[in-house]
């Protein structure tokens, strides 16, 4: 399947779809366990923004966030994504078309390693 044609598709309540070089990926949504570590993981994020303004503009979750990577027919709904600065490029539909720097991911046993976007 194509990016452009994975866009927009509807997915059932309680599922998420994302498009995995070309092939569709479909995962429930984290339960309990897996949503505590996001949790815990968002908490410091909002701390170390509280105490130094300005150095995190967003922290935003899968559903304020999508990373479209046409190279490889790739959508991804990261659980947290940190922008450090603010788009100057929105979008007709209110998003955002600009990228996070860091992408925390891992399983449901805990966080594996951090993405460093350019």
């Amino acid at each position: 399947m194509s990016l452009k044609a994975f866009e927009f598709a509807k997915v059932e309540e309680a599922w998420l779809a994302e498009l995995a070089r070309g092939y569709l990926a479909v995962s429930e949504v984290a339960n309990y366990p897996p949503g505590m570590q996001i949790i815990a993981i968002k908490d410091r994020l909002h701390n170390y923004r509280a105490l130094h303004p300005g150095a995190i503009h967003a922290i935003f979750g899968s559903m304020e966030c999508k990373l479209l990577i046409p190279d490889y027919e790739n959508e991804r709904h990261p659980d947290i994504a940190v922008y450090l600065y603010p788009s100057d490029k929105p979008t007709l539909r209110g998003q955002v078309a600009w990228g996070p720097k860091e992408v925390p991911h891992g399983t449901t046993s805990g966080c594996r390693q951090t993405s460093t976007l350019a």
